[in-house]
């Protein structure tokens, strides 16, 4: 499912409806809720919260410090200890900032409630540890995942433990998001996101209300491809996939559709199959994406220095990257020659993507910028 760009004036109000498979319980059955106040982590009060009756459903909850009401959010982080306590997809948690002025205080009283001020857990209390002066947040990192580029691999490596609404990962199942769920986030939640993940594609940005800045992975067209063949030939849910009934070579010279047409640059540009058809991609899409790097993004890696880029992005997002492993790799054999006739047509159709490829290589990998656009502030 695509997810549209909404204005602010369009987005759901908190009271909009979820989709079907977070509606509310039916009102014979009655919601049941469970849930606890993990405690205080930094300026962030952390938790989880499930209705027993229906543990597919979000739930809103609203902070309160020392009855004064702080905000409202829903709790969707994922939790794998309540996924596996209830045999629900997870998505429970909860993680509320508490104003910088109220850490000052000598004491903090600390409640959770549901969206009708009805209480799931018992209130606690703490003494805070003011925080250092910060200095001014950075723009949200959108962390735009090109299929086949190992991004599986990169997102688990700068996986934070535990998740917090400020890192959302948006993939179909925990521990992301669906992505057309963001629309249900709260104004609060989508200002203060300091990191997205997720296959979407440029031009995300405008959902946001605060300052964004993109950074993703390039992969050389040609190698992206046979990788996405043999993922396509021992994954496809469809037995008449192409990839699963023909050799690389007739895959590739039949291949009509935009998992090969120029896929990089279709996405640096937000120029998907419903804006432009395949084979439509031309010089002047190539020129708007290498725009949109040099205007939107500010880390632009490849994939045979993924480690460096994990080591870059950890420190942007303030995160210990965890050990780099192989994921969701093809299974086929690495060392078996790939068919020039193979090469030599990918080249063909994704000539852009060749192109754009190229260009980042000499101008951001060539050069002392190891692939930062715009530089963080040291």
């Amino acid at each position: 499912m695509r997810l549209p760009f909404l204005s602010k004036a369009q987005r759901p109000s908190a009271a909009a409806p979820l989709p079907e498979e977070h509606a509310l319980a039916p009102a014979s059955v009655g919601p049941r809720f469970e849930g606890c106040i993990d405690g205080l982590s930094g300026d962030e009060v952390r938790g989880w919260v499930v209705d027993t009756s229906n543990p597919s459903r979000y739930v809103y909850v609203c902070l309160f410090v020392n009855d004064r009401f702080i905000e409202k959010r829903w709790a969707c982080i994922f939790r794998k200890d309540i996924e596996t306590k209830f045999k629900s997809h997870g998505l429970h948690g909860f993680s509320l900032r508490i104003p910088e002025y109220l850490l000052r205080e000598k004491e903090l009283k600390i409640e959770v409630l549901l969206e009708d001020r009805r209480s799931f857990a018992e209130p606690i209390k703490i003494l805070p540890n003011p925080p250092a002066d910060r200095e001014d947040a950075s723009p949200c990192l959108l962390l735009l995942h090109i299929p086949k580029t190992a991004g599986t691999a990169l997102r688990s490596a700068l996986r934070t433990d535990p998740f917090t609404d400020r890192q959302i990962w948006l993939y179909p199942g925990p521990p992301g998001i669906p992505l057309e769920h963001l629309l249900f986030l709260t104004e609060s939640q989508l200002a203060s996101m300091e990191c997205l993940v997720g296959h979407f594609v440029y031009g995300f940005h405008k959902l946001l209300p605060g300052p964004s800045e993109y950074a993703t992975i390039l992969r050389d067209p040609v190698e992206r491809c046979v990788s996405l063949y043999f993922h396509m030939r021992a994954k496809s849910d469809d037995p008449q996939h192409p990839a699963r009934i023909l050799s690389m070579e007739r895959y590739f010279a039949s291949a009509q559709n935009t998992e090969l047409d120029n896929v990089m640059v279709r996405l640096l540009t937000g120029k998907t199959r419903e804006f432009l058809a395949p084979g439509a991609v031309d010089r002047s899409t190539l020129e708007e994406a290498i725009e949109n790097i040099h205007r939107q993004f500010s880390y632009i890696g490849i994939q045979p220095h993924l480690a460096e880029a994990v080591e870059d992005l950890g420190r942007r997002i303030n995160v210990v990257p965890l050990e780099l492993k192989e994921e969701n790799m093809g299974e086929y054999d690495r060392t078996l020659p790939i068919p020039q006739l193979a090469i030599d047509r990918i080249r063909e159709i994704d000539r852009y993507d060749v192109e754009l490829y190229n260009y980042v290589v000499e101008n951001f990998w060539k050069t002392g910028a190891r692939g930062w656009v715009n530089p963080p502030k040291p």
